[in-house]
C-alpha cells in the first residue's frame, strides 16, 4: 500500500513500505538505503550513444540508467545522510524489481520471424532480462516484440505478445523504427481482463505519456480506426509513423507508460517495407532504464521507482 501523501503517517506503515520487519531505526531509512527510492543512484553511465542501427538519433541514450522525467525528484525532503522526520516520508518513493509472466505469442505475420530467438534482421520476442547473443547482456530488459520487413520486395511484417506485470507502477516504452527507405511503423499497446483472444478489451488504469521523440505521431486508436490487415480489434494505445505507411524513418520514441500488476499486456509491432527494407522495436523496461540505448553491451540494473 502506497504511503499517506498528508499526516497522520506511522512508523509501521513507513516500514511496511519498504519491505522491513520488526523494529526498525529510521536512520536506517536514509535516502538510497533499504529500497528508499534515490534517483540519483539510476543516473546514466557510460559515453553518450547518437546513433541507433544506423540512424541518428534525436535524443541522447547511454549504455545504461536515466531516470525518466516523472520520477528524476521523488523522496527529495528524505535526506541521505542524518536526522529523518517522520513526516519526510509522506508520498515515499521505494524500489521494486519488476518481471514479466505468462508471455505468450498471440499472433505474428511474415517470413523474416525468429520466434522467442534473438536473431540480427529478425523478429523475434524476448523477456526478463534475456541476452542477445554474447554481446548484448540483459537486452530484452522485461520485453522486447521486433518485427522485420528485410525480407526483399514490398513486405509487411507483424508480432502481437501478450504477457502480465509482476508490479503496478510507471514503466518506460521505446518505439524504435529504422530502415533505408521511406516506410511506417505501428506500436500498439493493449490491456486484457485475461489471456486470448476471447478476454475482453480492458485499458482502465492505463496510460501514455510522449516523452521524447523523433518523427511520427501518437494517438489513440479504436476498432474503427485500425489500419486493415493487421489482425487487430479494440482500443489500442498506438504510435505510428504519422499514421500511415509512409512516415519517414528514422523514428524513436520512449514513452512513461503506467500499467497494473496483474493484467494482461499486449504489445503489437509492425514494420511496412519496400526493396530496402525496414526493421521496428518495441520495448518494455523500467523508469530506471530511460535512457539506456537498446545495444548496450553493459548489464542492467533491473529497478524500478514506485509509489506503489
Amino acid at each position: 500500500m502506497a504511503l499517506a501523501t498528508s499526516v497522520p503517517i506511522s512508523l509501521t506503515d513507513v516500514r511496511d513500505f519498504y519491505g522491513l520487519s520488526g523494529s526498525i531505526n529510521m536512520t536506517n531509512l536514509h535516502k538510497g538505503e533499504n529500497n528508499v527510492a534515490n534517483p540519483a543512484d539510476h543516473a546514466v553511465s557510460g559515453s553518450a550513444i547518437s546513433s541507433s542501427n544506423g540512424s541518428t538519433l534525436p535524443f541522447t541514450m547511454y549504455p545504461n540508467g536515466g531516470v525518466s522525467p516523472s520520477f528524476t525528484s521523488v523522496n527529495s525532503n528524505i535526506p541521505t545522510s542524518g536526522s529523518i522526520d517522520l513526516t519526510d516520508y509522506l508520498s515515499g518513493h521505494r524500489i521494486v524489481a519488476p518481471s514479466v509472466s505468462n508471455v505468450g505469442l498471440i499472433q505474428t505475420a511474415g517470413s523474416n520471424w525468429n520466434g522467442a530467438t534473438p536473431a540480427s534482421g529478425k523478429g523475434f520476442y524476448i523477456s526478463n532480462y534475456s541476452a542477445f547473443g554474447s554481446s548484448y547482456p540483459d537486452y530484452a530488459q522485461l520485453m522486447t516484440v521486433s518485427a522485420s520487413a528485410l525480407a526483399g520486395g514490398t513486405t509487411t511484417s507483424y508480432a502481437e505478445v501478450e504477457f502480465t506485470v509482476s508490479h503496478t507502477g510507471t514503466y518506460v516504452l521505446e518505439a524504435n523504427h529504422t530502415g533505408n527507405e521511406t516506410n511506417g511503423a505501428y506500436f500498439f499497446i493493449q490491456g486484457r481482463n485475461g489471456s486470448g483472444n476471447s478476454s475482453a478489451v480492458n485499458n482502465s488504469g492505463m496510460s501514455m505519456t510522449l516523452r521524447e521523440s523523433g518523427g511520427g505521431t501518437n494517438a489513440v486508436a479504436t476498432s474503427s480506426t485500425l489500419p486493415s490487415g493487421v489482425g487487430l480489434s479494440g482500443e489500442y494505445f498506438l504510435e505510428s509513423g504519422n499514421n500511415t505507411f509512409n512516415a519517414s524513418l528514422p523514428q524513436f520514441k520512449l514513452y512513461e507508460c503506467v500499467l497494473p500488476a496483474g493484467r494482461y499486456i499486449r504489445m503489437y509491432v509492425l514494420s511496412t517495407s519496400g526493396s530496402a527494407g525496414s526493421y521496428a522495436l518495441f520495448q518494455l523496461r523500467t523508469n530506471c532504464n530511460f535512457q539506456r540505448h537498446i545495444n548496450s553491451t553493459t548489464s542492467t540494473t533491473n529497478a524500478m521507482i514506485t509509489q506503489d
